[in-house]
């Protein structure tokens, strides 16, 4: 008797599971009705880098050749993305994001930001110190520079006070504490 039993529950175990699949395969299947893939319209992507104000080049001889970074941040607390670009051999660039929002993209440079340095290979947005600011961490030919955020998207050199020295040539960054 038990083993009729056990092989009844098995039995409709094994109806469970294949009734499983096969609303599973239903429900997941494409409809006739679909348009097939070949219709859709293919994914494009529009540089809208001058319109909306980002006029930032990275350039310089064979030793910037590995860099060319954007780190982004959000450096005056307004929870948009604003964005730090390296400049290799020219200067770096510092843009505030004043999108409007659900509007076209809309970036200003800031000027005098105490980021604007020469010789930037890339940079990485982390909050060194833990005071909610984003500081910046950004390598340099000649060595990484530390700078702390003072929030309205301005900076200052922190490397000293931090004791973190650097003459390498970076081109990449970790941290971990």
């Amino acid at each position: 008797m038990r083993s009729r039993w056990r092989a009844a529950v098995a039995a409709a175990a094994i109806v469970c599971v294949l009734a499983g699949a096969l609303l599973g395969y239903l429900a997941l299947r494409p409809s006739a009705a679909a348009t097939p893939t070949d219709a859709l319209p293919a994914p494009h992507f529009v540089d809208e880098t001058g319109t909306a104000g980002i006029n930032q080049t990275y350039d310089g001889a064979e030793p910037y050749s590995v860099g060319g970074g954007v780190a982004v941040l959000d450096c005056n607390g307004d929870g948009k993305p604003d964005v730090y670009v390296a400049g290799g051999s020219g200067p770096s660039g510092l843009y505030r994001n004043e999108s409007p929002r659900g509007g076209s993209l809309k970036f200003a440079k800031v000027a005098d930001s105490g980021a604007d340095l020469a010789g930037v290979l890339g940079a990485y947005p982390i909050d060194f110190n833990g005071d909610g600011i984003a500081d910046l961490a950004v390598l340099r030919l000649g060595g990484a520079t530390l700078l702390q955020g003072l929030g309205g998207c301005r900076f200052r050199p922190a490397s000293d006070a931090l004791g973190f020295a650097d003459v390498g040539y970076d081109t990449a960054f970790s941290a971990k504490w």
